[in-house]
């Protein structure tokens, strides 16, 4: 009665109903009944947010108890749930652990199940999310039945702080279902809150703030005070994001940081104080936001990465505010440093990239302040803080697994079959398997293999190692020894400019264009190009198109051409995630000019670095693959290998296994692919070339020790990529973070003969001694078509 009291009628009537079974229970001297209702009165208690007085019945209750009987693991099992909520994570992992020790010899699946996911919880709060998400999936495989809806529900806070939101809302949606169906309303509106949390991420802020109240008016009339405050906490930051005016927020924020002081709830109080700090900032009031960040004092290690880089980005705007700019850079710079630190625990590339997403605004406030200088150097640099960041994290080499591999088995042969259906109409599933058209069964099949192999990779825990932007004056002197021009464009607040360094080092800062009328001449061009790709063409559709074509990449050479000096040297390219597919060699001003394109200058300078570092060898090792349904694939395989085969030791693969390929990747010192290629811009980290017996999946070389120096993708769409934040995610991507120094892919469709023309070509003039840069410039030149073929990350010579 007391537990369906709290969901219907709130807290107090609850304890209530307790205290009069307690009365009960004495009166008839029965000491098991009496833990057994303290026991309850605990847990009651702890979801009513009075946390030290469930501490304390919780006790009282062990008290009355047998050690290793069924209620007490129970009793250990809330106690530990409740430290890790108190952040006391020592008594926490005690009670569990005691918790897990004790369930084994009973074989009670139920306990183990709560035991490792409260200790997931625990992680979670510590700040270690791979551990989290691992103890987690451990739980569901004890027991996937056991408190199935605050599994879910758990889970998503996880998710969402590793920067996937959408997948997050799925998890919550579950967890709704189930809570709504068992009438737990409590339960309901902590789903609610969590998924203004994940609107308010992903910018829709009317939802956040419909979410966020309804979730605090269903606190309030539960009586919880607790989460009624950490609702209102989020709704004061989903009005700030709606723009209302300051002065109107403050009084509600100041009001909730001191009532969160009173229950000491301090984590909670600094974030508040952190707000309360912005809005006097917006108001123009430095002087009593200093007073609010000197009260709030140090933000350390342990708190919310969220918390940390606002703190970071308050702190910046008051010493911008106060005339000391040098010290603002510094504050944005750390924080900056702080959330590589943060991605860098993730053992793969996509929560690594995903989590980008919480420095969003650090980046623009970081960009912003550089740009207001006027200062090349300041843009540069700021714009290397953030950029690619991924590729300056040391990858590991996760253990095998004997069910990942089952996995991607069963994923390639669902993968074949889904093709047909796809072919016949069906569409695919979102990342996170939600519907957006008929889906056959083995598209379902494949969307939920596709997420079960996710899943496994966001278990694994990263290296925690990074390195550093490069310093603009190593960026300089580079320049300066290759005779090369360094480029780096950027978007911000809809607008696209550049920083030039010149092969003299001088440096410039242009602004270029309106952001969206570059995009739409980019569509375009890439529509344009896939035409093109078309066999059979009739030629005046054809000389239609490439008249269409000229002028697309005339209208973007015209925007973005300033950024570009006007002589021949070769140029280095540095691209937002939303320009880096194009096909710039297109555009007139780098028509004819050896190109790199690649995501951070830093990582370019890091590739060039490592080729130079190279040990010289008299023989190394190429291999050329063919994959099936390309009329042209194993003639262009074959004439690859010829061209290679004086200078190096060629194995050719014309039928080549995803197996094969991926042991050519770890021996080879240069790859070529002639494949089909297919980029999941809603998976991006399930694109894949096509081969014999399946396709392989740029998932699959994430699990890779070593990958070749130079790939080269002779395929489709090899080269497009999704943009997270400031990451991007397809096949070239990865190869390229995972240190492959060197890609050539095309970014568009392209007609096999062209293809097969360029190729060829391309390898001759390596073999002449051309890197990889030149030698596509040159082969390029030769064929009639336009190129879709891009040199990514750094030129490679043999």
């Amino acid at each position: 009665m007391a537990k369906a009291a709290v969901e219907m009628s709130g807290i107090e009537v609850a304890l209530a109903t307790m205290e009069r079974s307690l009365d009960w229970s004495t009166c008839l001297a029965d000491q098991e009944l009496t833990a057994l209702m303290l026991s309850q009165k605990a847990l009651i208690l702890f979801r009513g947010g009075r946390l030290e007085e469930a501490e304390q019945t919780f006790a009282d209750a062990l008290d009355l108890m047998r050690e290793g009987d069924r209620d007490a693991i129970r009793v250990l099992l809330n106690r530990g749930a409740l430290f890790v909520e108190m952040g006391v994570i020592g008594r926490a992992r005690l009670d569990l652990a005691t918790a897990v020790q004790l369930s084994r010899p009973l074989g009670d699946t139920q306990f183990q199940h709560i035991a490792l996911h409260n200790l997931g919880c625990l992680e979670f709060t510590s700040g270690d999310l791979p551990t989290a998400l691992r103890l987690m999936q451990e739980a569901l495989e004890v027991d996937s039945q056991t408190l199935e809806g605050l599994t879910h529900l758990d889970r998503s806070r996880v998710l969402l702080a590793a920067g996937l939101p959408d997948e997050a809302d799925a998890a919550l949606a579950q967890a709704g279902e189930l809570f709504r169906r068992d009438r737990c309303w409590q339960d309901l509106a902590e789903v609610d809150l969590t998924r203004a949390e994940v609107a308010l991420l992903t910018g829709r802020v009317a939802e956040a703030r419909l979410l966020a109240g309804r979730a605090r008016d269903r606190f309030r009339r539960h009586g919880n005070d607790r989460w009624r405050r950490n609702a209102e906490l989020v709704l004061l930051h989903a009005d700030q994001a709606a723009g209302r005016p300051p002065a109107r927020l403050l009084p509600p924020t100041r009001r909730l940081a001191a009532e969160f002081a009173a229950a000491d709830f301090g984590q909670q109080a600094r974030s508040t104080l952190l707000l309360a700090a912005e809005l006097e900032l917006e108001r123009h009031q430095t002087d009593a936001a200093d007073i609010l960040l000197d009260q709030i004092g140090t933000v350390g290690r342990t708190e919310p990465i969220a918390v940390r880089l606002h703190h970071r980005l308050v702190r910046a705007v008051s010493l911008e505010r106060h005339d000391r700019l040098p010290a603002a850079r510094r504050s944005l710079a750390q924080g900056l440093r702080e959330l590589a630190a943060y991605q860098a625990q993730f053992g793969g590339i996509d929560l690594q990239s995903a989590s980008a997403i919480h420095g969003r605004r650090l980046v623009e406030h970081d960009v912003d302040l550089a740009i207001r200088s006027g200062r090349a150097v300041a843009v540069l640099a700021a714009v290397e803080r953030s950029r690619a960041v991924t590729s300056r994290i040391q990858p590991v080499t996760p253990p095998a697994d004997e069910a990942t591999a089952g996995l991607l088995t069963a994923l390639r042969r669902a993968a074949e079959t889904a093709a047909d259906d796809v072919q016949a109409g069906a569409r695919p599933l979102s990342a996170t398997g939600t519907r957006r058209a008929p889906a056959s069964p083995a598209l379902r099949q494949v969307a939920d293999l596709q997420a079960q192999l996710r899943t496994r990779s966001w278990l694994n825990s990263g290296s925690r190692a990074w390195q550093p932007p490069a310093p603009v004056r190593d960026l300089r002197a580079a320049a300066a020894t290759d005779g090369c021009h360094l480029v780096t464009v950027i978007e911000h607040r809809g607008h696209i400019g550049s920083v030039t360094i010149t092969e003299g080092g001088r440096m410039r800062l242009r602004e270029l264009a309106d952001a969206e009328t570059v995009r739409g001449w980019q569509r375009r061009l890439a529509a344009d190009l896939d035409v093109l790709a078309n066999a059979g063409l009739p030629e005046a559709m054809k000389a239609a198109v490439r008249r269409s074509l000229r002028h697309s990449a005339a209208e973007l050479g015209r925007l973005l051409g300033p950024a570009i000096v006007d002589d021949d040297r070769p140029v280095v390219l540095s691209s937002p995630g939303s320009l880096l597919t194009l096909p710039w060699s297109l555009l007139p001003p780098l028509a004819g000019r050896p190109l790199t394109v690649a995501p951070s200058l830093s990582g370019w300078l890091r590739g060039r670095t490592r080729l130079a570092g190279a040990a010289p060898a008299d023989r190394w090792s190429m291999t050329a693959v063919a994959g099936p349904g390309l009329a042209r694939a194993q003639e262009e395989a074959a004439d690859v290998a010829a061209s290679w085969s004086a200078g190096a030791d060629v194995r050719q693969l014309p039928g080549a296994t995803p197996a094969e390929l991926l042991e050519a990747m770890a021996t080879s010192r240069l790859v070529h692919v002639a494949a089909h290629g297919v980029h999941r811009s809603e998976n991006p980290m399930f694109s894949s070339l096509s081969l014999t017996s399946g396709p392989l999946f740029a998932y699959e070389l994430d699990q890779r020790p070593q990958l070749p120096e130079h790939v080269v993708l002779s395929a489709c769409d090899a080269g497009q990529s999704t943009v997270r934040a400031t990451e991007t995610l397809g096949l070239t991507s990865v190869l390229l973070q995972l240190g492959t120094a060197s890609v050539v892919a095309g970014v568009a469709r392209v007609h096999d003969d062209t293809a097969a023309k360029i190729m060829t070509g391309y390898h001759r003039h390596l073999v002449r001694g051309a890197n990889a840069a030149e030698a596509l410039c040159a082969a390029a030149a030769g064929v009639e078509e336009p190129s879709p073929f891009v040199c990514f990350g750094t030129a490679w010579r043999a």
